[in-house]
């Protein structure tokens, strides 16, 4: 699989990921990201197409999981990290 489907994937899931937690447990989230319209089709397209894009341009992180990581620390809160939601996230990807 090439890096720009890669990348396209993860930033997919990471929407997604951010979408269920702010219907389920918007508390998980930073809570400026809380307001934004996660629910419209526009937002999630130019949502996932930067994220996308700051994953292609993560060239620090040689590793799946680290670049997963990356991306997605601004967006959640510490309890986030404990719950089966991240540990699910990160068995969809094998990391």
């Amino acid at each position: 699989m090439n890096n720009e489907v890669l990348n396209s994937l993860i930033a997919d899931a990471v929407y997604e990921s951010i979408l269920l937690l702010h219907r389920r447990h918007p508390q998980w989230i930073q809570e400026k990201l809380r307001s934004y319209p996660w629910e419209r089709d526009d937002f999630k397209d130019k949502f996932t197409t930067q994220l996308s894009h700051k994953l292609s341009l993560n060239t620090e992180t040689d590793n799946n999981f680290n670049r997963l990581l990356a991306v997605i620390k601004p967006f959640f809160l510490k309890d986030f990290f404990v719950s089966n939601y991240y540990i699910d996230l990160v068995r969809d990807f094998n990391l």
